[in-house]
């Protein structure tokens, strides 16, 4: 049996169902109904790109990006 899906809500409900994914750990984290198994495999990376006009670095929409790096960096390892 295979199953395919591309969000995270799908995945959630197929673990939840006993199929087992592979979910960040901001969504598995949140499902009391979900347990985390240990495993010798990599976790997945992916990369994240934030990006501003330089006019608009300072301005308050656009400083966003400092929350994210704040709170993203609390519990994925994050470049200098």
């Amino acid at each position: 049996v295979v199953f395919q899906a591309s969000d995270l809500f799908s995945l959630q409900q197929a673990a939840r169902s006993g199929l087992g994914a592979v979910l960040p750990t901001f969504v598995a984290d949140g499902d009391p109904d979900l347990v985390p198994l240990p495993t010798a495999n990599a976790a997945p990376t992916r990369e994240l790109w934030l990006v501003t006009y330089p006019d608009l670095a300072r301005h308050c929409r656009a400083r966003g990006d400092e929350f994210l790096v704040e709170t993203l960096g609390k519990t994925c390892p994050l470049p200098a």
